[in-house]
């Protein structure tokens, strides 16, 4: 149970390019954000740093800055990436209140989370959405030379991914294709799992290129290549035939000239002189490189060549193995809507840095193949962990377990056996305190921080949780008169009004005066669902011809919080 319940958004945060906030039409919201961002000297520092923009860095000579930055001289920098982690909560809510179709507007989401939990949060609002899915899990190597978990048991392996791909499944819409990227430790048992849940389409073999070093001078056949399984949801999925041209001079075999739209692209890649598609390990002059080697870090323009075969523009991308954020990367860069989730700390290391460089205009990858030139707008958000949830818990243990514990040197400091023992004492109240949704703006858990893993009192993000809980496609969120005003639609199509508030500051008779007043109860058939956390009179204001309902927030939240779908 503890695993299974949907996790908090512990934190969401935005990242936007100045050319967005220079086309807000409001001019005194764009003024107010301009004047903020000119006087952030922490985002001021991390230009410097991520973009080398020299002209904003610290004058070491003397107190203050070599350029003072104006709204002119932001302009001449239009790609530079703002990120709300670096201003207050007012800022990033008066940055959403400028957007009247928030989801719209946004690219896509990084979640930085065990991908098991950010799948489950997905499904309520992205069930058969997405398009194409790549993922490049842990090949199981039985070494620890990377940076993440690569020694399991076969069945501990399979399990794992078994688990992670049924929740894919669910969200694989009916044309949509599975890319799985593998080599010779699991790719046969990878396959089964493959088999009982989506449609083979074809094997596709990568060679990686040209072979030197250590691993050249094993006495056997050197290996050089990588398994890419293509599934589909069905057995004829999206498929946009690709096709490499022909070099000048080209002639075939008989020496005639060539016909057609040139070569087309073959299941075994690399492996002729026109299909040029060697490891990024291979093209280090690329400068494509983010991470280190303990990463694997695949090549933009293999993720290219499989999201150009399977999807079109505005499709939705999902990786949820995303590592260094190739996948991302290229989904942006091709014009994709795109998700990635990753539990690792590189993903604030790597992944969140790299895109920030791509919305820039990053010219590395397939940049020049084609002509990017940056601009976007992406979240992140970080879900609550599986530990977290534990540190969370109140226990009750009884007077026989208690005594256990106490009488038994070994016993005291077992963490797993200390949990076992409180099994039966566990109630939902310890993992979601209703009572505290009084004050939805202060909800706090206890959230591991540091490299220690030491848990601190930490605001959640209630409102974002909420909003995926009910899979709410957001069109706007604003905050009007010490209420947070969220508007969008559910996956049946209903159009949803959603109203927090810190219920003993806005009573009934206020929240009623609130609704006049802000012209709600007027909007006739506008919302067919509003939703509000704490006791009210909404249902009473309905005036003839208005049919929405009124819902409890937090009957909802813990309904959904603890719902296991079925996939």
């Amino acid at each position: 149970r503890l695993w299974l319940k949907k996790k908090f958004v512990v934190e969401t945060q935005y990242c936007v390019t100045l050319d967005r906030i220079f086309a807000i039409e409001d001019e005194k919201a764009r003024d107010w954000l301009l004047d903020q961002i000119i006087n952030n000297d922490a985002q001021r520092e991390e230009w410097v740093s991520l973009f080398e923009i020299d002209k904003v860095k610290k004058d070491l000579t003397s107190p203050g800055y070599t350029v003072p930055l104006t709204a002119d001289f932001l302009r001449t920098q239009s790609r530079l990436v703002v990120d709300t982690v670096h201003f207050t909560a007012e800022f990033t809510l008066r940055l959403l209140a400028t957007r009247d179709h928030l989801d719209d507007a946004l690219d896509g989401t990084l979640i930085w989370s065990d991908n098991y939990h950010g799948l489950n949060l997905l499904l309520a609002k992205h069930t058969g959405a997405v398009r194409c899915m790549y993922i490049d899990p842990p090949f199981n190597t039985d070494t620890d030379e990377f940076a993440y978990k690569d020694r399991y048991r076969h069945s501990s392996w399979m399990a794992m991914m078994a688990d992670r791909l049924t929740l894919a499944k669910a969200l694989l819409c009916e044309d949509g294709t599975f890319y799985g990227h593998i080599d010779y430790n699991e790719k046969e048992r990878l396959k089964l799992l493959l088999d009982e849940q989506l449609e083979y389409i074809t094997e596709i073999i990568w060679r990686i290129g040209w072979i030197s070093g250590y691993k050249s001078a094993a006495n056997k056949f050197i290996r050089n290549h990588d398994t890419i399984y293509q599934y589909g949801k069905t057995d004829s999925p999206l498929f946009i035939k690709s096709y490499i041209p022909y070099p000048e001079g080209y002639t075939r075999r008989d020496g005639s000239p060539p016909s057609g739209q040139g070569y087309p692209l073959e299941d075994t890649w690399n492996c002729n002189d026109l299909d040029q598609l060697h490891s990024i390990q291979i093209m280090s002059f690329s400068r494509e490189k983010v991470g280190n080697q303990a990463l694997t870090q695949k090549n933009e323009n293999l993720l290219a060549r499989m999201i150009r075969s399977s999807s079109n523009e505005g499709d939705l991308i999902l990786d949820y193995f995303l590592g260094s954020g190739t996948t991302t990367a290229v989904a942006q860069k091709l014009r994709r809507r795109w998700i990635g989730i990753e539990m690792g700390d590189w993903l604030l290391e790597y992944a969140i840095p790299r895109m920030k460089r791509v919305l820039a205009g990053d010219p590395y990858g397939v940049s020049s193949d084609v002509d990017w030139k940056g601009g976007g707008f992406f979240k992140y958000v970080r879900l609550e962990s599986y530990e977290d949830t534990l540190n969370n818990l109140e226990l009750k243990r009884t007077g026989p377990q208690q005594t256990l514990l106490e009488q038994h040197e070994g016993f005291r400091e077992d963490y797993v056996l200390r949990y076992m023992l409180d099994v039966e004492s566990r109630g939902s109240a310890s993992l979601l305190n209703i009572d505290r949704f009084e004050d939805p703006f202060n909800y706090k858990l206890n959230i591991a921080t540091g490299t220690a893993g030491e848990a601190k009192p930490t605001v959640v993000d209630l409102v974002e949780t909420f909003n995926y809980l009910i899979g709410l496609r957001v069109k706007t969120i604003d905050h009007i008169g010490g209420v947070r005003v969220v508007t969008g639609t559910n996956p049946q199509g209903e159009r949803v009004l959603i109203l927090w508030r810190k219920t003993k500051e806005l009573d009934n008779d206020a929240l009623d005066a609130w609704f006049r007043n802000e012209g709600y109860d007027t909007k006739d058939q506008e919302y067919d669902v509003i939703y509000v956390n704490g006791d009210n009179n909404l249902e009473n204001l309905k005036t003839t011809g208005q049919t929405w309902k009124v819902r409890l927030i937090e009957e909802e939240f813990q309904r959904l919080m603890f719902d296991v779908q079925d996939v």
